[in-house]
């Protein structure tokens, strides 16, 4: 059955993967994380909780099939957006790239909720660094083809939870 426990603790199990790997770059490879990068970490962590849900609470009827499965392309369409806009800004000439921006941190300090996360999606020169590159793909490029594979899951349990119930 596509709702199983075990397909959620799969999808936990990528997710703090994921996290896991981003952590090892940050602290053993030094590679601080811009503002999209962040963005990006929160979305993979709470898809990582909603599969965490799916693990511990195996939805049965309709509405709950439909609710978790939402929350899946919900969170993974707003990574989709981000990690686009991240991989957009690594391929921007030298000089087209938004000045940096300030942390994070200070962001969250110093501006409102939204005008924080209005800078995050726009992504800053800090974000058009690439650093590392796996099997010649950059983490952005990555991140984005996780978010497009999770967000085909949960299209794809959506329906099925959509015909199992005759809607």
């Amino acid at each position: 059955m596509f709702y199983s426990r075990w397909v959620s603790l799969v999808g936990l199990l990528v997710c703090m993967g994921l996290l896991g790997f981003a952590a090892y770059l940050q602290v053993h490879l030094g590679l601080l994380p811009c503002p999209l990068c962040v963005l990006q970490r929160i979305l993979i962590a709470l898809l990582g909780f909603v599969f965490l849900v799916g693990c511990l609470y195996t939805p049965n009827e309709r509405f709950g099939k439909r609710m978790h499965s939402g929350f899946i392309v919900f969170f993974s369409l707003l990574g989709v957006f981000a990690a686009t806009r991240h991989v957009w800004l690594t391929f921007q000439p030298p000089g087209s790239v938004p000045i940096c921006s300030p942390t994070l941190e200070y962001m969250l300090q110093n501006l409102p909720l939204n005008q924080t996360i209005a800078l995050l999606f726009k992504g800053s020169g800090d974000c058009a660094k690439v650093t590392y590159r796996l099997l010649d793909l950059n983490i952005p490029e990555w991140t984005l083809i996780f978010f497009i594979v999770v967000l085909f899951f949960g299209v794809i349990r959506f329906a099925i939870a959509k015909s199992e119930t005759g809607l």
